[in-house]
């Protein structure tokens, strides 16, 4: 519970002990004053009105969504200052980072039309190629670890032509769609971020 001082302009809110030793160096003040010392305060002049409110329950409140802290005593109708609370709502809890989905991005690559294609293309190049990269797909899911299918993933997009009839079909395009799958699936940046040596590097 926190005390307050009422001046001629008004209460002045929170208050102590410590601050009134502050503003009244004349007083001798005990080091935990009693109702008498505090009421022989009110005989000086110009008087020193030093008040602790009557102290009073917390209101209810739900701690997973508001706080609660003392606020600005308040004078009843009795003309007894009785302690105040004020409920502070907190802020929304942050947003879970969002986890990385390899499941659904090795899906895209076999279900999707247009990654598909593009294995397709590989293979149309050296069939040798594209072996490797399904089975290196379910490492993601299981097993978290991706550079044996980006070693693969390089080395097949080196060997696609750079200037082929379907101009989607080139390396930096594939590169930039996994790019951009990789993106939606929320990957991490590691990750991403070789895609994106092989984008420019297509």
């Amino acid at each position: 519970m926190t005390p307050l001082r009422l001046r001629p302009d008004g209460p002045q809110w929170p208050y102590s002990i410590a601050q009134l030793r502050v503003d009244e160096p004349q007083l001798s003040i005990s080091a935990a004053p009693h109702a008498g010392e505090i009421a022989s305060w009110l005989e000086l002049e110009p008087p020193v009105v030093f008040i602790e409110p009557s102290p009073t329950d917390p209101p209810p409140y739900d701690p997973t969504t508001h706080r609660v802290q003392e606020a600005m005593p308040i004078q009843g109708d009795d003309d007894v200052w009785h302690q105040a609370w004020e409920l502070i709502e907190l802020p929304p809890p942050p947003e879970p980072e969002p986890q990385p989905d390899w499941a659904q991005f090795r899906q895209a690559l076999i279900s999707e039309n247009g990654y598909a294609g593009a294995f397709a293309a590989i293979g149309s190049v050296n069939p040798m190629l594209t072996g490797p990269l399904p089975a290196r797909l379910d490492r993601f899911e299981f097993e978290g670890q991706w550079q044996p299918f980006l070693d693969s993933l390089s080395i097949a997009l080196a060997a696609l032509p750079t200037d082929p009839v379907d101009p989607s079909f080139t390396a930096g395009h594939i590169a930039m769609e996994l790019l951009a799958l990789a993106g939606r699936c929320n990957l991490p940046m590691p990750f991403r971020e070789a895609l994106q040596v092989l984008l420019e590097e297509g």
